[in-house]
């Protein structure tokens, strides 16, 4: 739908009533949509209808593009934190199992995305989309039950002593798991 290009600070430098079909590059000068060449670090890219697709996927919310070199970029969805975990729990757990196992895994997963913005809150992006992180596909992997899970517990985080707790998991264990102090001191 009808999308606009942004600088961070807001600024539109460009916006169109038709989608956009890019390919975005990083160069010596800037980022480069197209034939065009902006002279900055990072853009945001937003649409009308809330969907930005990003080679084969597809996210709710707006991309930013940070540009490191002039070889290399990082694409980062920015989104609120209970869509954010709708892309997430599909896929790090099964939409089958019990709604009440999907919700204990929606309040881990808050917290652990919580934790890990409030540690990584002066880098570019507070999460990696793979199992160093959390796995995220963004909207296409939406599913009924984990949606249910997310809306069900919206907001609900873990703490002890008042404090949010950092809320490790695994998705596949290998069949046996180790002590923690082997793991963490």
């Amino acid at each position: 739908g009808p999308y606009r290009i942004k600088t961070t600070a807001g600024q539109i430098v460009a916006q169109a009533t038709l989608p956009l079909d890019s390919i975005v590059r990083p160069t010596v000068e800037g980022i480069q949509v197209n034939d065009r060449v902006f002279g900055i670090q990072s853009l945001v890219f937003e649409s009308d209808d809330h969907v930005v697709r990003a080679g084969k996927r597809q996210y709710v919310g707006t991309i930013r593009i940070v540009r490191h070199s002039e070889r290399a970029m990082t694409v980062v969805n920015d989104i609120e934190i209970e869509e954010y975990l709708k892309g997430v729990l599909p896929l790090e757990v099964s939409p089958a199992w019990p709604i009440e196992s999907l919700k204990a895994q929606a309040v881990v997963s808050r917290t652990f995305a919580i934790f890990k913005a409030i540690e990584k809150r002066n880098q570019d992006f507070v999460m990696s989309d793979t199992i160093l992180g959390q796995v995220y596909g963004g909207s296409l992997f939406h599913k009924a039950e984990t949606d249910r899970a997310v809306r069900e517990t919206e907001g609900q985080i873990l703490t002890f002593n008042n404090e949010i707790i950092s809320t490790y998991f695994h998705a596949a264990c290998g069949g046996q798991t180790a002590q923690p102090e082997k793991v963490w001191r």
